[in-house]
């Protein structure tokens, strides 16, 4: 047998000797005879029951009582325990800490610190919740376009009022929906009377705020040491500050914007709209359709209609379509092609985890002004493209009327705004600017350059060339002055239709800016780049040969072009570019009629025929052709006239003597010879400008 089963055994012999034991006992008790009967019975059958089990069953039986005592104890354990008070154990309060990073929560007080991490006071929170008493924030209720911060779910991120001169802190302590800020002074340890509903920024240096009091009204405090006074009275309907302009507020007064300086004095006139953002001269607001507008202090309103705008104290950056322009406030440009943008974030935008710091920064462009360069840093999608544009361009573009350079381009305009653009021309030379007033000498305008010597052309003033047809136009772009170029451009086509070395439309515009003229028929006299001469012509505005580029010099003269060639000169048609006459003359001719000219061969002065047979056997200081005679000088400034018949033989009596050297052009001259049928008069100049009348006579018949 195991020791289990003796066990076992011992304990079942042992309960049926308590069974005899129990029933010796009842026997011998003085009990009512039918109350004993019945026990009696009850028992037997228990014992009679508890014999006939088998042994394995009695085991059962009695672990089936002792679990069931078991459970009944337990039951009745933790039900009286229910009746029963329990005792109350007081666990020690754990501490409530918040670090922030001028002050610190800790159970139901702020404490503050200092630059130094010094504590430099306390304050005992009337809401004893980390939540609800903590150091005020900055309102959000204004949207000036100014860098933004915002946390990753796309809400501004908050910024905590600093704790002004070690002093003066602006605390939050309150259960209210609308909540009122106390300002704490924590040197003497008590809130001052007066409260806000909201604090804003009113300078850079954290001593001036925007409050607005309990009645709605805003008003400026500044905090000087330990002294808060008031410098702007709590009369407006509204104040805001945008950092970028100190000592400038936007009030609003009877529903328009006017800004204040911070002694309360307006500083200009009402402005309808929201305002955005400002500089000490110019406002930008959106309208009511949602598109920028700028205004000068004075109301004027400079630009309109832009989806977006950004002030610069100079200039303005304009965006409209996703693409950008600087313009000057006087709206004179910094650049003409536009500056495409990658995104529509214009304002810098950085967004910060739930550490604090930055994980992304949206932006589309910013600009660095570099004195005389502005960079325009454009963002792609992970690095910034920078694009220059050269300030002292468009400073100098403002003196320029109806055209523009810039960055090695003529941009050329038909009105003076410079806002309707003909067309642009791409220079080979690109100028040099460097102050406001350099000349653009490599590449600009082209002038009249041939110039006549003869005793019929008077040139005009020369100028700058005009623009011919809107859609011709000569251009120096040269930087080789030796060896000058002159562009024909043509806007149409936006190509250049010929080079030259030399020009002349006798245009005389007299004009040191560009202008226009309408022309047709209109002939030009050109020297090409093979250094030869000819004529073109504008003709129902198309560009047409009109003489070959075949002589070393062309001019006008009166009614003809006067062409030189190396065997002589020759005269041509203006109507037709033919030659007068077959056989050019051997010296360069000056003058003309309509059957001789005069020429210069050697210095001296001889008429020929048109079979360039010259008529005199001597030279002359200087002739001059009349109908039926000349008129001659020679050397010793002495005149005689001559017919075309017998031309050396002079016909009067005797030399007439003058007194100047100048026979032809403008002003007094040395002589002057008026015919009258047969009959001529001959007026001498003097050196008092006017005339005296020595001589007349009849042609070929001498003189009185």
């Amino acid at each position: 047998m195991s020791h289990n089963d003796l066990e076992k055994t011992t304990t079942l012999d042992s309960l049926d000797e308590l069974i005899k034991k129990d029933q010796e006992k009842n026997s011998n008790n003085n009990q009512s005879p039918k109350k004993t009967k019945e026990k009696k019975k009850i028992f037997l059958k228990i014992k009679n029951w508890w014999k006939n089990l088998s042994r394995k069953k009695k085991i059962l039986v009695i672990i089936l009582i002792i679990g069931f005592l078991i459970l009944i104890s337990c039951g009745l354990f933790f039900f009286l325990k229910s009746f029963q008070k329990e005792d109350v154990v007081v666990q020690p309060q754990e501490d409530v800490i918040v670090e922030h990073e001028t002050y610190r929560y800790e159970n139901g007080n702020l404490h503050f610190f200092n630059d130094k991490n010094e504590e430099i006071g306390q304050y005992e929170c009337s809401n004893k919740d980390p939540n609800l008493c903590f150091i005020a924030f900055y309102s959000t209720e204004d949207n000036f376009d100014t860098p933004k911060k915002i946390q990753e779910d796309e809400t501004i991120l908050l910024e905590q009022v600093p704790i002004i001169n070690d002093n003066f802190v602006f605390i939050s302590d309150n259960k209210k929906e609308e909540e009122i800020i106390k300002i704490y002074n924590i040197k003497e340890e008590k809130i001052l009377k007066d409260t806000t509903r909201l604090v804003k920024k009113a300078d850079n240096k954290n001593q001036r705020f925007i409050l607005k009091d309990t009645t709605s009204n805003y008003g400026i405090v500044e905090f000087i040491e330990n002294n808060m006074a008031q410098i702007i009275p709590f009369t407006y309907d509204y104040l805001g500050f945008i950092e970028s302009v100190e000592d400038y507020y936007i009030s609003l007064q009877m529903d328009r914007s006017v800004i204040i300086d911070k002694a309360n004095n307006s500083v200009s006139k009402g402005i309808n709209g929201e305002i955005k953002g400002l500089t000490k001269d110019y406002i930008k607001v959106i309208d009511d359709f949602g598109k920028y507008r700028v205004f000068d202090y004075n109301g004027k309103e400079l630009f309109k209609d832009y989806d977006y705008i950004e002030l610069y104290d100079e200039y303005v950056a304009l965006i409209n379509n996703n693409k950008l322009n600087l313009k000057f406030y006087d709206g004179n440009k910094l650049n003409e092609e536009e500056i495409p943008l990658n995104n529509n974030y214009y304002l810098k935008t950085d967004i910060y985890n739930e550490k604090k710091n930055i994980k992304e920064t949206r932006s589309s462009f910013f600009i660095e002004d570099k004195n005389k360069i502005i960079n325009v840093n454009v963002k792609n999608e992970t690095e910034y493209k920078t694009i220059k544009i050269n300030k002292i361009e468009g400073l100098r573009n403002k003196t320029l009327k109806y055209l523009n350079y810039f960055d090695g381009k003529l941009y050329f305009y038909r009105n003076l705004e410079k806002t309707d653009l003909l067309g642009s021309y791409s220079c080979s030379n690109k100028n040099e600017i460097k102050n406001e007033t350099s000349a653009l000498n490599n590449c600009f305008l082209a002038r009249d350059t041939i110039y006549e010597n003869n005793e019929l052309e008077t040139p005009g003033t020369i100028g700058f060339i005009p623009i011919l047809n809107e859609r011709y136009i000569f251009l120096n772009d040269e930087k080789n002055k030796d060896n000058p170029t002159i562009v024909l451009y043509d806007f149409k086509s936006n190509k250049i239709i010929a080079k030259y070395q030399e020009i002349n439309t006798y245009s005389y515009t007299g004009l040191e800016e560009l202008s226009f003229k309408t022309v047709n028929d209109y002939p030009i006299v050109a020297k090409n780049k093979e250094n030869q001469f000819g004529v073109i012509k504008i003709v129902n505005n198309e560009i047409s040969s009109f003489i070959p580029f075949d002589y070393n010099h062309i001019e006008k003269l009166g009614d003809y072009y006067l062409g030189n060639k190396e065997n002589g000169s020759i005269l041509l048609g203006k109507n037709n570019g033919e030659p007068l006459f077959g056989t050019p003359i051997s010296g360069t001719i000056k003058n003309y009629n309509d059957k001789f000219v005069t020429g210069v061969e050697d210095n001296q002065y001889y008429v020929y025929n048109h079979e360039n047979k010259k008529l005199n056997e001597h030279g002359y200081v200087y002739i001059a052709l009349y109908p039926t005679f000349f008129a001659a000088v020679n050397k010793d400034n002495k005149l005689g006239l001559y017919t075309y018949d017998k031309p050396n033989k002079n016909f009067l009596k005797k030399e007439v003597d003058l007194n100047l050297k100048k026979y032809y052009g403008d002003g007094t001259l040395a002589f002057k010879v008026y015919i009258m049928g047969k009959k001529y008069t001959i007026d001498i100049g003097n050196e008092e400008n006017t005339y005296s009348t020595i001589l007349s006579g009849n042609i070929s018949g001498g003189g009185e």
